[in-house]
């Protein structure tokens, strides 16, 4: 499949889910209430909410503000939320907190922005006539809460038929065990994470990264576990983490090592240092991470506020070093090849002003890689982004319309390179305007950007220049429809339509032989989906185009409508159906690939929280049809494709607190066709049932604590 079909596929895909990804960069989070329902507490901790269908890049892209302060480092976050446990008291009165998410242009995206009080402590009165008794600082007495939830499941294969050689074993077992220890104290405060796995399967080991394979056999290995302590002025993490930073040196650092932070007060700022693994790796062989010197990779960064408000200007100056890959793979073994190495360094400035609605950032960065090979030299280059982005208005005052305009630049030279920083693109320059209104029932949303290649002016290369415009716009009316009415009939609608297109060319080329670039992309997306209380239906549209001015690949052009309908059965479940048509037309060969999908799914519980059901029954059918080729007809071929799959779950005992739980299911499959319709009675069929029983403990101590 050509990379341009995929493309078209996926976005008409993706046109089902276009009302939640809308609403992706739209979120908001909610901050949960104090306990006394009126005010904090000062040592209270702050619970925020976030949405469950935040990825874990969007999350790890997240920063906390207390007050005008960052205290991203000192949040620890779950799938339910963030919490934040001040290590010094909140003084009584009003404060403000701010989540914001930085993307990776360095826009700063707000997703929630609240004000609380912390209540007052109350004196302590002497006798009649007498003065207040001084005040007894409060003692907060050590607390330590142990969690461990295990589990333990074992699966038998109790039917199959058509299964092709070889097959995996009938019974596997496999079991595992989140477990937790926290200890707070009036100052300071520990967690402890430990992810444990056992399996009857044998494991696989990596020769091309074996640094990333666990231990080969059975046994219980060691998934991620992580140690944090903090207190007042100090934050120090062993083990699997993400370094909270977002910059060109430092960014999106998923790995295991240690890391450690300390405030400056006299600087109004901290020091961070870490020493990670630079590649991915799981496992008890390697510890923390940081024994072997060929893959690992070190640095510090120092974050300064220099004015009270510390959003008005940070400085983050950043340092990483070490050896290994940048992409996070392991370099074992490689014949003629050396262990990359490098060290990288650069200087972020952001500055918030004007209450916030004017944000300019800056970044600079530096570095010096030897990329391992031998005929090739250690190469210096450098990376640089800006980005400037302004809000009009008040933002305390009520407005019936939000806008936001940023322009942004990147460039990223071609041997730039940072073990810290596995996401960085090298050898690209982007320019992007951009442009988003959002008002109570619309919103539009448009860029204008340029992009070019060969960034260090290399004269036997020609510059790659790619012009791309987007934009998208929302109709979500804020109230329902007139009850009787046409509209009401068809239900609360949310309109959404979105274009993109890109131009490349080259620029100029250094021989009249070398390829030229001439290639043309547009697609458009159309949806509309309309709700009802218990049922809804959708409606969407895709169509593509793809235009290679050179011949280097076939042009093509697509055409794909949607439908789906989705029924709720009281609190019981659901039931769904979609049908999706794809017509890829190869307009170099004049060759048609149809692909018909039909799809009925649904789930709901038989009996109340003890037997629940659910299954999904799909029918693809393919069909590719060449008018001629070479003056010569050809017939069309089809295929067919039939997907029934589903299961049952029984809660025989409930899990709770230092209670066990059991689970039984029973699970299968069933598969029929890929052959071509003119050749019936051609087998292909294939299903497996499973039965699976799965028991749960989920232990704490002490035992009341959920």
């Amino acid at each position: 499949m050509r990379i341009e079909n995929f493309s078209a596929i996926f976005l008409l895909t993706a046109l089902m889910l276009v009302p939640s990804t809308w609403a992706q960069g739209l979120w908001q989070a909610k901050l949960e209430p104090p306990r006394s329902k009126q005010a904090f507490t000062p040592t209270e901790a702050l619970h925020i909410d976030l949405p469950a269908s935040l990825t874990a890049g969007i999350r790890s892209r997240l920063a906390l503000e207390v007050d005008a302060i960052d205290v991203t480092a000192l949040v620890n976050q779950s799938d339910a939320g963030l919490a934040y446990t001040p290590i010094q008291a909140f003084k009584p009165g009003r404060h403000r907190v701010r989540l914001v998410e930085y993307d990776d242009r360095g826009a700063v995206h707000e997703h929630g922005q609240w004000s609380f009080t912390v209540a007052t402590t109350a004196k302590v009165a002497g006798p009649t006539g007498a003065p207040p008794a001084p005040q007894v600082p409060a003692v907060t007495p050590t607390t330590t809460h142990l969690r461990a939830d295990v589990s333990l499941a074992a699966t038998e294969r109790v039917a199959k038929h058509g299964l092709s050689a070889p097959l995996p074993a009938r019974f596997s077992s496999d079991g595992s065990a989140a477990l937790g220890l926290t200890t707070k104290g009036t100052r300071w405060s520990t967690v402890t994470q430990v992810d444990l796995t056992e399996t009857s399967q044998q494991d696989t080991a990596n020769s091309i990264n074996p640094g990333a394979a666990t231990a080969v056999g059975r046994g219980i290995q060691l998934g991620q576990f992580s140690i944090s302590a903090q207190s007042d002025t100090t934050h120090l993490v062993l083990g699997d983490q993400s370094l909270p930073y977002n910059g060109l040196v430092v960014s999106q650092l998923n790995r295991r090592g240690i890391s450690g932070t300390v405030k400056v007060p006299p600087w109004h700022g901290r020091i961070g240092v870490f020493s990670m693994r630079s590649n991915v790796i799981s496992g008890f062989a390697h510890g923390l991470g940081v024994t072997d010197p060929e893959h690992r990779v070190s640095g510090a960064l120092l974050d300064l506020h220099p004015f009270k408000r510390a959003e008005e200007l940070r400085l983050t100056l950043a340092y990483a070093s070490g050896r290994g890959a940048p992409d996070g793979t392991a370099t074992y073994n490689v014949p003629l090849l050396n262990v990359p190495s490098g060290f990288a360094y650069g200087l972020d400035v952001d500055s918030q002003l004007l209450d916030r609605r004017l944000h300019a950032h800056a970044a600079l960065a530096r570095s010096e890689y030897d990329f391992g090979v031998p005929s090739m030299q250690r190469r210096a280059d450098s990376a640089r982004n800006f980005m400037v982005s302004y809000q009009p208005g008040s933002a305390s005052g009520p407005s019936p319309m939000r806008s936001q305009t940023t322009l942004s630049y990147r460039s990223t030279g071609n041997f730039f390179r940072s073990l810290a920083n596995p996401m960085i693109a090298p050898d690209l320059s982007q320019w992007q305007l951009a442009q988003s209104l959002n008002g109570p029932s619309w919103s539009l949303q448009g860029s204008l950007g340029l992009d070019s290649d060969n960034v260090d002016s290399n004269p036997a290369l020609s510059t790659v220049y790619t012009r791309r415009m987007q934009w998208a716009v929302g109709l979500f009316p804020s109230s329902s429809p007139q009850p009787g009415s046409f509209a009401a009939w068809l239900g609360t609608p949310y309109y959404s339509l979105s274009v993109d297109a890109s131009r490349s060319r080259n620029g100029k080329r250094p021989t009249p032989s070398y390829p030229r670039t001439r290639l043309d992309i547009s697609n458009l997306n159309a949806s509309a989906q309309f709700t009802h209380q218990r049922w809804n239906w959708n409606l969407g549209l895709l169509l593509g185009r793809t235009t290679d001015h050179t011949g280097q690949q076939n042009n093509t052009s697509v055409f794909g409508p949607t439908f789906g309908a989705n029924i709720t059965l009281g609190s019981r479940g659901s039931l769904g159906f979609a049908v999706q048509y794809t017509d890829t037309y190869d307009r170099t060969v004049r060759q048609h690939s149809r692909d018909t999908s039909y799809n009925i799914y649904g789930s709901g519980d038989l009996l109340a929280n003890q037997l629940s059901a659910q299954f999904n029954f799909s029918i693809t059918r393919t069909a590719q049809a060449v008018s001629q080729f070479m003056g010569q007809p050809i017939p069309s071929t089809s295929y067919n494709t039939r997907t029934l799959s589903g299961g049952l779950l029984w809660h025989a005992l409930a899990a709770r607190s230092n209670h066990p739980g059991l689970d039984l299911s029973l699970t299968g499959s069933w598969n029929h066709g890929g052959y071509p319709v003119q050749t019936p009675g051609y087998g292909g069929d294939n299903y497996q049932i499973f039965l699976k029983v799965n028991v749960v403990l989920p232990w704490r101590y002490p035992g009341d604590r959920q």
